[in-house]
């Protein structure tokens, strides 16, 4: 865990590192793709690939999203974002005893961003990237409260997510920026006998506000 906020605290030293360290961008090619955000989205929940329900789950659909970015060339950046996904409870039955089941999940991505077109205060930027999504679940049996299954082992899966950015800067080193993002959420491989698990598809809006270079 210390090793992971010292690499996420160096990747924002060098994105806002001062700017003598490094030429700025032309104004011609939009608002900085050298950043850290913040902001909340909405998205679609994968309540039929996150549990098995037998009964309507409750979909809790913001998500909160924590983002950076390092442009690399005029037109090109690279990033990373931490998504929280809204948490899913449902009920099932395991051996015809009722289950309530809750899952959470969250996802830690690379991104690439190719600025496809930009005016001097705006930006339209194509993203695609890769990296994990990590599960947590507990499961509680109302009938029987001393053999409930209690919470389940923190287990990690490949996702993958393409997308856009529409960033527009707002004054001097503060800009805010809309985003539009699918994700394949690869959780077919973590399969086992009592937890039902499914690759899905989620679609998500976002809209973050940032500090630029």
């Amino acid at each position: 865990m210390i090793r992971r906020v010292s690499i996420a605290a160096a990747f924002i030293a060098v994105c806002l590192r001062p700017a003598g360290a490094a030429a700025q961008p032309p104004t011609a090619f939009g608002p900085s793709m050298t950043f850290v955000g913040a902001g909340v989205g909405v998205t679609s929940s994968g309540a039929e690939g996150r549990v098995e329900v037998t009964a309507f789950p409750e979909r809790r659909l913001v998500a909160p999203r924590v983002e950076a970015g390092l442009g690399i060339a005029p037109r090109i950046g690279i990033g990373v974002a931490w998504v929280g996904f809204g948490e899913v409870n449902g009920d099932h039955n395991i051996a015809r005893l009722p289950v309530e089941d809750r899952q959470r999940e969250q996802a830690w991505i690379g991104e690439v961003r190719l600025r496809a077109l930009s005016a001097p205060h705006a930006a339209f930027d194509v993203v695609a990237g890769g990296g994990i999504l990590r599960q947590q679940r507990e499961g509680a049996l109302p009938t029987c409260p001393s053999c409930s299954a209690g919470p389940e082992p923190s287990r990690t899966s490949p996702a993958f997510t393409a997308g856009f950015d529409l960033p527009a800067r707002l004054a001097p080193h503060v800009s805010v920026a809309a985003a539009g993002r699918i994700y394949w959420m690869r959780r077919g491989q973590l399969d086992v006998d009592t937890w039902p698990r499914d690759n899905s598809v989620e679609f998500a809006a976002f809209l973050t506000l940032r500090l630029t270079r």
